[in-house]
């Protein structure tokens, strides 16, 4: 006798930042489903679409920080997080009265005018945006950085999340850890600065995320990261829209 295949259950979940919990941020959010019981059983979960607005700056915490010596002291500048084009990104570096700093339409450097005394440090996690690729000291006259700027912004969106993909993603143990929590990538490099990321995945099959037994999901996080793990500056109205398939116990 031929058995019809049993089709496991599975339900479509939402998770929008809009409705997080009290305290996060749309970048980095814990979300609950309350006391729904059919989040108790989940043995598998898959992405299956997502939506973001690209409105998270090219100029973010941490990597908004400019560091130099003086007198062997070191000093720091923080930029106030922002998008930046290169002429007013340099404008901002100014408002510091050690530093004079412009930016050569001609050869796509910045240039920078300081004190012979003082060393613009590599280290700096500002570095390698404005091209600075090694320490610079000025000899009183302007010194050009040894690359050309990457203001692009974060090209490749991260949806993370410690409790869905603890042990999903594997990274070389340079890294923070060998394992990163990592649901997806989205390319967004093709979205220009202020509209929607739209994403769905190819097949069902690409996200899927196996736990090896079952998992209570009533309450989950989320962040969403560049590719170092820095969730990025989503402003208060930019809402993140995620749905998942989750394949449960009956």
């Amino acid at each position: 006798m031929h058995r019809v295949p049993q089709i496991p259950p599975s339900r479509l979940i939402r998770i929008n930042s809009r409705f997080r919990e009290f305290g996060g941020t749309n970048s980095k959010f814990q979300y609950s489903f309350g006391q729904n019981r059919l989040v108790d059983s989940v043995y598998q979960i898959a992405l299956v679409t997502a939506s973001l607005p690209k409105t998270y700056t090219n100029i973010y915490e941490p990597i908004n920080e400019l560091s130099w010596t003086l007198a062997g002291l070191l000093q720091t500048l923080t930029i106030p997080p922002g998008q930046y084009t290169a002429v007013s990104l340099a404008a901002q570096i100014n408002t510091h009265p050690n530093l004079t700093v412009s930016y050569d339409e001609v050869t796509s450097r910045f240039q920078i005018l300081c004190s012979p005394a003082i060393k613009i440090l590599a280290s700096s996690s500002i570095a390698a945006y404005i091209g600075l690729t090694g320490d610079i000291q000025s000899p009183g006259i302007p010194v050009q950085l040894q690359a050309p700027p990457n203001l692009s912004g974060c090209a490749n969106v991260y949806i993370q999340s410690k409790f869905l993909a603890s042990v999903n993603c594997m990274d070389n143990p340079k890294s923070v850890s060998e394992y990163i929590p990592v649901v997806t990538a989205i390319d967004a490099s093709h979205v220009p600065f202020g509209f929607n990321i739209s994403y769905s995945v190819a097949t069902i099959d690409s996200s899927r995320i196996s736990y090896g037994g079952r998992a209570s999901l009533r309450v989950v996080d989320v962040e969403i990261c560049d590719e170092f793990g820095n969730p990025l500056d989503l402003p208060e109205n930019a809402y993140v829209d995620l749905v998942f398939r989750i394949y449960y116990s009956d």
